[in-house]
C-alpha cells in the first residue's frame, strides 16, 4: 500500500465536511477512503 499526503496548507474547519483537521481524524479518513474503494 502506497500512502501519499497532499500537504496544501491550513484549511477552516467549515472548507469540507470531510476533511479532517484534528491529528486522530487523519487515520480515520484514510480508512473509510481505502473501504469505499477509492484508489487514487
Amino acid at each position: 500500500m502506497i500512502v501519499q499526503a497532499c500537504i496544501n496548507g491550513a484549511r477552516p474547519s467549515g472548507f469540507h465536511p470531510l476533511l479532517p483537521l484534528a491529528i486522530d481524524a487523519a487515520p480515520v479518513a484514510a480508512a473509510a477512503a481505502i473501504f469505499s474503494g477509492q484508489s487514487h
